[in-house]
């Protein structure tokens, strides 16, 4: 499992692949959807520059557990509301 965590406005979304990770990432960050033939995470990876990040399930837990009180449980159910999007 891999996230895609938009750092503007909080949304984290669900992904069987980085690749779907990043090419999700990159529809949200141009409005459109990357060229045929290219490196998804490479090419959503220069986009960024603050605006996102791509997680592994074991990033997302670290992000959970550097997080204080509060704002580890809110991460914590993010999380866990992304994951239930995607089985949905």
């Amino acid at each position: 499992m891999y996230f895609f965590v938009d750092l503007k406005d909080q949304a984290i979304t669900a992904h069987s692949s980085l690749a779907n990770a990043a090419k999700t990432a990159h529809i949200k960050l141009t409005g459109q959807p990357l060229p045929q033939g290219v490196d998804p995470v490479h090419e959503v990876k220069k986009l960024f520059d603050g605006n996102g990040i791509l997680l592994n399930i074991s990033g997302a837990f670290e992000s959970i557990e550097n997080s204080e009180g509060k704002a580890a449980q809110e991460l914590a159910g993010d999380f866990k509301r992304a994951v239930d999007r995607f089985y949905e």
